[in-house]
């Protein structure tokens, strides 16, 4: 089953730990300044996004009444729909370049 997947990133968990604490570690010291030179309307500027998230995170929960921050990947259907994908990527063919802004741009996406 597993070859059959067409794309699996090479550090695709260590990617995702990553930048989710670099984002963290980004919200955490976006107003540091403001604690040298205490201002109130500053503060909650640089930091309302917290706040934010939870309550639409939370309000999400509650909502779908889902109390799970992730489901067990024994759940997570990835074969449904795969055999009329391979079948449109062999029925595909690629865009030939007709200049190089296209051959920069099909190189990108």
């Amino acid at each position: 089953m597993n070859d059959r997947i067409p794309y699996r990133p090479p550090l695709q968990v260590i990617g995702a730990w990553s930048s989710m604490i670099f984002f963290v570690i980004i919200s955490l010291v976006n107003g540091y300044a403001v604690f040298f030179n205490w201002n109130t309307a500053d503060f909650f500027a640089a930091y309302i996004t917290i706040p934010i998230f939870f309550v639409l995170l939370f309000g999400h929960m509650l909502w779908k009444r889902k109390f799970l921050f992730c489901l067990p990947s024994e759940q997570i259907d990835v074969i449904t729909g795969l055999d009329d994908a391979e079948k449109e990527e062999a029925e595909h063919e690629a865009p030939v370049p007709r200049n190089f802004i296209e051959k920069i741009w099909l190189f990108i996406v």
